[in-house]
């Protein structure tokens, strides 16, 4: 289990949501370090190219969530304005056609399904042995209420091909005010972190975290990376000041 503490993501707040409740946990903390007020995990990167697996991945298109069909929405409007009235924007994404190298390996699709039959998509990164960060929106739907039932992950997933396999999630962990109705800045905590059925990281590395002020992302290149909604089986990044 992750300490929460250090991270500025109080446990009082922590909520806890068992998917598999077969599963037995051993809880341990990932070891944080702290630098003025910076705090941050150190990222692993194996010795040697881990093994890789045969697997073909024979998902189904999934509809997006609804936070990103907002965004989506709000794009197809501002296309349809008078061609006057455009500004024209350069697609700098660049597609990783390498994803088992790193550090795009620990990168992952994931297939969330919900009781009500839907399916949505994702991204996540692993940053632990067995453990994802993604947002909340993928793992629990505000509009219904509704917690997802079943999580497959596909790590460095490219087209069809899911290098590393199939991984599940097992337990989530999410701030209880993103799940309170009447919090108008839910939003702020639109973030989620994932237990996975296998430890996973051992053979392809995993991403370290950080914990920043805002104020220490000025005038800092950032990139992000992940499966977006228009380019589906695709890892694609970005990087921006």
């Amino acid at each position: 289990m992750v300490s929460l503490q250090n991270s500025g993501w109080a446990a009082e707040y922590t909520l806890v949501k068992d998917l598999n409740e077969s599963v037995q946990f051993i809880h341990e903390s990932i070891m944080c370090r702290e630098e003025e007020s910076t705090y941050y995990t150190i990222p692993r990167q194996p010795q040697g190219a881990p093994q890789q697996k045969v697997l073909i991945y024979k998902e189904d298109a999934a509809q997006l969530p609804y936070e990103e069909q907002v965004c989506r929405d709000e794009e197809m409007v501002y296309q349809q304005e008078p061609l006057e009235e455009k500004v024209f924007v350069v697609d700098r994404r660049r597609r990783i056609q390498r994803t088992t190298e790193w550090p795009y390996r620990f990168f992952g699709l994931l297939s969330m399904y919900f009781p009500d039959g839907k399916k949505s998509a994702g991204s996540c990164v692993l940053v632990g042995p067995h453990h994802i960060l993604t947002c909340a929106h993928n793992v629990y739907d505000r509009s219904k209420g509704a917690w997802v039932e079943n999580i497959k992950v596909y790590f460095a997933l490219n087209e069809l091909c899911a290098p590393y396999g199939e991984a599940t999630g097992v337990r989530i962990y999410l701030d209880n005010r993103y799940l309170d109705k009447t919090n108008t800045y839910y939003k702020d905590y639109d973030i989620a972190f994932v237990v996975i059925n296998y430890s996973i990281g051992n053979e392809i590395g995993w991403s370290g975290l950080m914990y920043l002020p805002n104020k220490k992302f000025e005038n800092k290149k950032i990139a992000i990376t992940g499966y977006p909604g228009d380019k589906p089986k695709q890892m694609w990044t970005y990087a921006y000041l």
